[in-house]
């Protein structure tokens, strides 16, 4: 603690060399050499004279003291200084004295006894003091201590749990000790560690108050401060002055809070550490001081440690008498105690519960006449007797099982051990009586159990063994029947050299000694060496008190072949549905590949598979063609969503998108690659947009996966086709991008098909337009040959010679030819045009047949060809137009005539067939190939391209005519055996219906 504060005296006197006025003179002489402390104030409250002993009592050097403001000396919390010696000199009191406290010059308090006595030098002066001191420091602590002592034996003796009222304790040291505060520190659940049970202070201020909080927040282990150094020295351990202590922990918080002083002592409970008792002062105490304080508290802590002791110790007593009367009345079993002659002297509750008596009922009654059955009384009787005197029998302790009766006379299985009592005296004997009946019928249903289990068991289809560490000690019937052994082959041998394989005994052993307890597959071994797989379980069980596995074991060969059953099912399913999914492709590529070839107009054909493909392959579709110019068209499109495709029909923008290189239309418009985009990243469409606009758009269409494959027609990437998804979530995978360029494919195919015949088309109606001029052109000049020929005949008349004649013949045949192939030409163009004008009627198949022979007699004999007629009798009428029918006679015959070879036959027939006439014209000429078969009645078709006698349109007309007459035509020919073309007309009644 600080040195007092000191105020200069405004005269200060010189110690050294000092004059008293001469009524003082006598004061060095009376009290330099004095016991007692002795000093003298002026009427100014300032010091005139102080002998040694109040110097050595203050602890100041005589010149520091006179220095000294006396009312400095005394504790800021005493009074008396400041108060009362001023009323003295003030001539209020004519004697004052009390006790006070000092503060040396060393920090240190100290009691004094002071009394002040007032001097009058001059009666009219002011009154000067005389100040006698005594220093009670020694006897005040004494008396503190032997307080403190008080205290603490007040607070044991009027707790009901001595040692353990810690916070009165603390209050009554620290009152009678003038401690400031206390601390009471108890062992903690953690092993070497202390723990704040309680705190007491003195005083409320909030240095003190944070100094309490801080310490019930901690913690303090061996050796941590006073407390912890008591804690290892196991005695009292005191810090005189906490600012000169550095192994204190909490000296930073102690100095903050005021103190100075540090005191600790352990409390023990026999040999155990009941607690550390820590208290603080703000005075710091000498070394010389430190002795008796020690011993004092000493002297408390091993009065707080006996009385703990006693305590503990007559708590253990009566704890052991209340447990053990509660054993007896609360024992499960019976227990009865009786003298050497058999009379009941204690009747526990149990045993009034199980024989049915109550206590009183039986003290004092003999045993047997109780609760022994007669048939046993003799027995129970001669067992006491022999051992009164042989010290043996029933009284050994062990554990018998017999009968008892209970009050109402009813028998019951029971456990006897009897007991006699090691007192004193005459014989004592207890019965320790324990009701087994429950026992008994555990047993009977243990046997009935076991029983069952064994009949369970051996029908059981799953084979049960239990081994210990891997030694069988059991199996079921099922078990050895699977294994091919008898029990006493396997019992007490190791299973894993029996019933296991080789390669499973690893993870058999494994999971045996883990616990293992779920099903784990094995290959099994039977005795004659062949294995199989099965399954095992495993689970932890006791059995006659030893720790045994009980195991299950499974043949699962059938349940293999099951799943390899399943198995193959699987795949079979998988192939079907691979199969399936293969015909849904064909049937859509034989319906693309269908619509494709509905119509030679390719916009018209590419719109229909568009419409195809949404939505049984994608969310929506479209496709782009680029033309000779470099302009696009959207050749198709589809949405799935009505008004998505009216947004995809909008997208004006193409044309501009596309121009942008990183298009991927464009990409695969350039290359001819195709663009696969399983999952579209978020974002990559606004990379393609030209504007805001054309941004929303592609915004709308959203997809999410996508395929854009080429349409190559010829050599050149005629157009591309965009498939997405995006409505649906489904994602396209590497066979729809394989069935997608099969498609694109086949689409190419068609466009190029479709652009063909309509440059076929074009080219054919060009052909048939000059067709028509050329054959109304030369009509006119080929009228005026066949007349200027005839007039020529006819002036020349007879006088014609036989080269004239043959020359005019032959002039006139030509006009003749020459006018049937305009003829034909002028019937193909109105074949296409109008149609070729059918008037029929009914006439007779005998007349027909006859015209077309005398028609053409005369060519098949300038060819050396027989042309005859088979039988027509009987033949019903046919309805046609007799003309036309005769052309096409006509045309058949006259191909006949032109193939077959000279003496060659050419024969016409005629069959009823149904409600038709079947006509046909036989010829015996080289016959037509298969594979030209099919092209006879084209246009312009020609089997030998050199044959410049005709240019192959006499089938054609020739099946036209037959057509418009509801009739079809047809030809059947081998090569070197002839042809037969045949054609069917209505009869007159099927015509007329028409």
């Amino acid at each position: 603690m600080a040195k007092a504060s000191m105020r200069q005296n405004p005269n200060p006197p010189n110690p050294l060399a000092r004059v008293l006025p001469e009524p003082h003179a006598f004061l060095p002489a009376s009290f330099d050499r004095a016991d007692v402390a002795a000093g003298h104030l002026t009427a100014a409250g300032d010091w005139l004279y102080l002998n040694q002993k109040f110097c050595d009592i203050c602890g100041f050097l005589p010149d520091e003291l006179l220095l000294l403001d006396p009312a400095a000396l005394e504790h800021p919390e005493e009074t008396f200084w400041k108060d009362l010696c001023a009323r003295v000199r003030a001539g209020a009191v004519a004697h004052a004295s009390a006790e006070t406290r000092f503060v040396r010059g060393d920090g240190r308090l100290v009691w004094v006894h002071v009394i002040a006595t007032p001097v009058r030098v001059d009666p009219a002066a002011p009154a000067e003091t005389m100040v006698l001191v005594v220093d009670t420091t020694q006897r005040r602590r004494r008396e503190q201590r032997f307080t403190a002592e008080f205290a603490v034996s007040e607070v044991l003796g009027d707790a009901p749990a001595p040692g353990i009222d810690a916070p009165k304790v603390l209050e009554a040291l620290c009152e009678s000790l003038s401690w400031e505060i206390g601390v009471f520190w108890a062992p903690s659940e953690t092993p070497g560690v202390l723990r704040c049970e309680a705190t007491w202070s003195s005083s409320r201020t909030a240095a003190l108050l944070r100094f309490a909080s801080a310490s019930r927040s901690r913690t303090l282990s061996k050796g941590d401060g006073a407390a912890g150094t008591s804690w290892v020295l196991g005695e009292p351990v005191m810090l005189h002055d906490l600012t000169t202590t550095s192994t204190f922990g909490r000296n930073g918080e102690a100095l903050n809070a005021g103190l100075g002083a540090a005191l600790a002592f352990p409390v023990f409970s026999g040999d155990e550490l009941f607690g550390v008792m820590e208290f603080f002062s703000r005075a710091a105490y000498a070394e010389e001081d430190l002795q008796e304080l020690r011993d004092t508290v000493g002297l408390i802590a091993q009065e707080l440690s006996l009385s703990t002791t006693r305590y503990h110790a007559e708590a253990a007593a009566r704890e052991g008498e209340l447990r053990k009367t509660a054993i007896v009345d609360s024992a499960l079993d019976c227990i009865i105690t009786i003298d050497e002659s058999g009379i009941i002297t204690e009747f526990n509750e149990a045993a009034e519960l199980t024989f049915g008596f109550t206590r009183a009922d039986v003290i004092g009654t003999e045993l047997t006449k109780t609760i022994i059955p007669a048939s046993m009384r003799d027995v129970h009787i001669a067992g006491v007797a022999r051992h009164l005197t042989e010290g043996a029998g029933q009284a050994s302790g062990e554990r018998i099982e017999t009968t008892g009766m209970r009050a109402n006379g009813e028998e019951f299985p029971i456990e006897l051990t009897v007991m006699r009592m090691p007192l004193p005296g005459p014989a004592v004997f207890t019965a320790f009586i324990r009701d087994i009946s429950e026992r008994y019928e555990s047993r009977r249903e243990l046997q009935e159990s076991n029983d069952r289990y064994r009949r369970l068991s051996e029908l059981a289809q799953e084979g049960l063994l239990l081994h210990e560490a891997g030694k069988l000690l059991d199996a079921n019937e099922t078990y050895l029947r699977m294994f091919g052994y008898k029990l006493h082959e396997l019992k007490g041998k190791y299973i894993l050299d029996f019933m296991i394989a080789p390669e499973s005994r690893s993870i058999t052993r494994t999971n045996a000694r883990s616990g293992f307890e779920l099903p784990f597959e094995i290959v099994a071994r039977r005795k004659d060496g062949t294995t199989f797989p099965a399954e095992i379980k495993g689970r932890a069980a006791t059995f006659e008190g030893r720790n045994v596995r009980v195991a299950t074991v499974r043949d699962i060969t059938e349940r293999r072949e099951l799943e390899r059953q399943e198995q193959r099912l699987l795949l079979e399913r998988a192939a079907r549905a691979e199969a399936e999914e293969q015909h849904r492709k064909m049937e859509f590529l034989a319906e693309a590949s269908r619509v494709l070839g509905t119509s030679f107009d390719y916009n018209t054909t590419i719109a229909q598979l568009v419409r195809l493909m949404v939505p049984a392959f994608a969310d929506w579709c479209d496709v782009d063609a680029i033309e000779e110019d470099g302009s696009f068209t959207r050749l198709g499109y589809a949405h799935m969503d009505p008004k998505k495709e009216a947004v995809l029909g909008s997208l004006v923008q193409l044309q501009l998108g596309l121009a942008r290189g990183n298009h991927p239309i464009m990409h695969v418009i350039n290359t001819g690659e195709t663009v696969y985009v399983p999952d579209v990243p978020p974002g990559l469409t606004d990379s393609f947009a030209t504007d805001d606009a054309h941004r929303e758009v592609l915004r709308a269409l959203d997809p999410r996966s996508a395929i854009i494959v080429p349409l190559v027609v010829g050599e050149r990437v005629y157009a591309a086709m965009t498939l997405a998804m995006s409505e649906s979530g489904r994602r396209f995978n590497e066979r729809d991008l394989a069935m997608a360029e099969t498609l694109a494919r086949r689409a190419a195919l068609a466009i190029q098909h479709a652009r063909l015949y309509q440059q076929a088309e074009q080219a054919t109606q060009a052909r048939d337009e000059m067709l028509g001029v050329v054959a109304h052109d030369l009509r006119n000049p080929l009228n005026t040959i066949v007349m200027g020929a005839d007039l020529l005949s006819e002036l020349m008349g007879s006088r014609k010679s036989v080269m004239e004649t043959r020359q005019l013949e032959i002039l006139q045949r030509a006009a003749n030819r020459m006018n049937r192939m305009i003829q034909d030409l002028l019937d193909v163009r109105r074949m296409d045009t109008s149609g070729l004008v059918i008037e029929a009627r009914s006439e007779s198949v005998s007349n027909l047949m006859a015209d077309a022979v005398d028609m053409l007699s005369p060519l098949a004999a300038a060819s050396s060809i027989e042309l005859r007629i088979c039988s027509t009798d009987g033949l019903t009428p046919v309805f046609v137009d007799p003309a036309r029918i005769q052309q096409v006679f006509s045309n058949l015959v006259g191909n006949a005539l032109k193939f077959t070879p000279p003496n060659g036959c050419v024969e016409l027939c005629a069959l009823a067939v149904g409600a038709e006439v079947q006509f046909s014209v036989i010829d015996t000429g080289p016959g037509i190939a298969p594979e030209q078969l099919p092209h006879v009645f084209r246009r312009f078709f020609q089997a030998d391209k050199r044959d410049r006698r005709g240019i192959g349109l006499g089938l054609t007309i020739a099946q036209a005519i037959v057509e418009g007459h509801g009739g079809r035509i047809w030809v059947e020919s081998k090569v070197g055996r002839g042809s037969t073309f045949r054609f069917t007309v209505p009869t007159i009644h099927a015509g007329a219906a028409l």
